[in-house]
């Protein structure tokens, strides 16, 4: 609540800044700013607006805070900017950033961006820009220190003062044999604690943990959880040192992920951008979100129909009627939370596609527990319900006979939807597909039908309608 609070203060006093032109209050103004609460004011921003801070503050204050930017904002800041400034800003960026960004640009654009830098620097942008997203080289930079086997601690200091801070944030010293193959990783700080004569072989406590540079972006971040790491080694097909993944790219890479996994469990389609709610259009939350709808909306014409395949059943006992929203929301829920349970699993690697029918097996187990638990629960209220009430109950028919039938099939529904919940991701990582879309609303309309389906058989069948 603070934070919002000092946002909406600071907005206005930057706004008068950049419509007076003020570029010593603008450099005044973000330099008393952390560069995380500086793109937070600046995305409040029209993107010409933040074109003119960012300018104002120069390559050196903009780069932080541009780095920042959700990567939708930065494609409208670009879209701005002439080809000379284009470069300017690509040459202003970290790496790992510049290719992020360059990856942005049209295809028509890349290539005038890419004139801006220094050749090598072109060619460095250019291989880091190759890897596909959602890869671990897409996440890496090639910002890192490598020293030859036989260097000692004095040549590794000397080397780190040379380079500066860009390698101090790996936090790590790689040793690599004549190949460019790390043999062996030392924390910065052993290496500064360490006479300078010190060979850093003797350093090194074995070959560090490493991830290929077209791995999954997953592979990088289980290394990441399961070992505690600052930094993570990419390497290509022959295992050569390419690029390391830093922490900070780590979390920044899982935040970005969290916003998509979100998105897609609330079946919304297309980019899924880090980017505020006031920067997206009305007609882009519509192409968001009204394939999904459309989908859903067919859904629910077919559990209609289900229900007019039915329609004797309930004619002949319109009680029925009144547990449908039951046997719907549970098996729903209960394929929802089998799905959820799965797809965590595959994530962390605590699962693999081999072990579906062992999973799928446990899972029919839980569902058939609560799928007892709740019939048991429905049961017993229409029990209840019978003897307050005094409930009557078309024909011969019971309220015990009416607690057995939807009580079995609430069971039988719940247990039925576990099965399908857990099994779906498995299909889904079969096909190449994303698991977490398993736990998208359409899982719960197939359900629901499913349901109808089931509830309307088994009722029917115990109750000889």
């Amino acid at each position: 609540m603070e934070d919002l609070v000092q946002e909406a203060l600071l907005s206005p006093d930057l706004k008068r800044l950049i419509d007076a032109g003020d570029l010593a209050g603008l450099r005044a103004f973000f330099g008393a700013l952390h560069p995380a609460d500086a793109a937070e004011l600046l995305l409040a921003l029209a993107p010409e607006d933040a074109i003119i801070a960012l300018e104002a503050l120069g390559e050196g204050g903009a780069a932080p805070i541009f780095r920042l930017l959700p990567a939708a904002y930065k494609a409208e800041i670009a879209d701005l900017l002439d080809d000379t400034d284009l470069a300017e800003l690509l040459a202003s960026l970290a790496p790992d950033d510049r290719a992020d960004f360059h990856n942005l640009l049209p295809d028509s654009r890349r290539q005038a961006a890419l004139d801006g830098l220094p050749p090598g620097e072109a060619i460095a942008c250019a291989a880091l820009a190759r890897y596909p997203d959602g890869s671990a080289g897409a996440l890496m930079t090639d910002e890192y220190l490598a020293m030859d086997w036989e260097a000692t601690a004095g040549e590794a200091l000397a080397a780190i003062k040379r380079e500066g801070e860009q390698v101090v944030a790996c936090g790590s010293a790689f040793i690599i044999d004549e190949r460019f193959v790390p043999k062996g990783a030392i924390p910065l700080s052993a290496i500064a604690a360490a006479p300078d004569g010190t060979r850093l072989a003797d350093l090194a406590k074995g070959a560090p943990r490493r991830v290929g540079a077209l791995d999954k972006a997953d592979e990088a971040f289980r290394e990441f959880r399961r070992y505690g790491l600052r930094c993570l080694p990419v390497v290509d097909a022959e295992e050569r040192l390419v690029g390391v993944i830093t922490h900070d790219g780590m979390l920044s890479a899982l935040e970005q992920e969290r916003t998509a996994n979100h998105e897609r469990f609330m079946a919304i389609a297309g980019p899924h951008q880090n980017l505020p709610y006031d920067h997206r259009s009305i007609a882009e939350q519509y192409r968001a979100r009204v394939g999904w709808l459309i989908v859903l909306t067919a859904l629910g014409f077919i559990a209609g129909a289900a229900l007019q395949a039915f329609e004797n059943a309930y004619a002949a006992l319109m009680i029925l009627i009144f547990y449908v929203p039951v046997m719907a929301g549970m098996g729903g829920s209960a394929a929802g939370q089998s799905a959820a349970t799965i797809v965590r699993a595959l994530a962390l690697r605590e699962l693999q596609p081999k072990d579906a029918l062992k999973a799928i097996w446990k899972e029919a187990r839980v569902g058939l527990l609560l799928g007892l638990t709740l019939g048991v629960l429905l049961f017993v209220r229409i029990i209840l319900e019978a003897s307050l009430s005094h409930m009557q109950i078309a024909g011969a028919l019971t309220a015990l006979d009416l607690g057995i039938a939807v009580g079995l099939a609430l069971t039988i529904q719940v247990c039925l939807a576990a099965v399908i919940g857990a099994g779906l991701p498995f299909v889904l990582a079969w096909f190449g597909a994303d698991p977490a879309f398993a736990s998208s609303p359409g899982l719960a309309a197939l359900l629901d039908i499913l349901g109808l389906l089931v509830y309307f058989t088994v009722a029917g069948a115990v109750l000889r309608l």
